[in-house]
């Protein structure tokens, strides 16, 4: 099998990712993915770059993608509501996970794969969930947080 970093690195541009856009790091790979959300309440377009992490963990391959500080979510915010639907969009889709990160202070998409299972057709499903992942929170989630929306853009 080859070097799971070229593995990677080359599933990537396969996937259409841009060289400049992949930084190879000690333990990980970065990739900003460019992306482009119309929020469903307002019909505003959102673009930006969405860094996505993969992490080889001996057997396994992890995949994050940082979403939000929790930090962000304004004092006042129904934060029960708003964990809710997205414990809920977990289930509204395939292969979208949200979750938080070790510290928990971060929302995050996340994703595995056993590197025994690691194809490029298993590589691209899990990819595109994690965009499907930005879609749903950018797209559908956020806009019922006015607050938060407004809270995130200023920051």
């Amino acid at each position: 099998m080859k070097n799971i970093v070229d593995l990677l690195v080359e599933y990537l541009r396969t996937y259409g990712v841009e060289e400049d856009r992949i930084r190879i790091g000690t333990n990980y790979i970065e990739v900003l993915l460019k992306t482009q959300v119309i929020n469903v309440k307002t019909g505003k377009v959102i673009t930006g770059d969405m860094p996505v992490y993969f992490v080889p963990m001996g057997d396994w391959l992890k995949i994050v993608a940082p979403i939000m500080s929790l930090d962000s979510i304004p004092e006042g915010m129904d934060r029960e509501k708003f964990y809710l639907d997205i414990l809920k969009a977990n289930t509204s889709s395939p292969e979208l996970n949200f979750g938080v990160d070790k510290q928990n202070n971060t929302l995050v998409l996340y994703a595995w794969i056993h590197l025994s299972a690691l194809t490029y057709e298993n590589f691209a499903s899990e990819l595109a969930g994690m965009m499907g992942g930005i879609i749903k929170f950018l797209g559908g989630i956020l806009p019922n947080y006015p607050e938060l929306e407004k809270a995130l853009s200023s920051s």
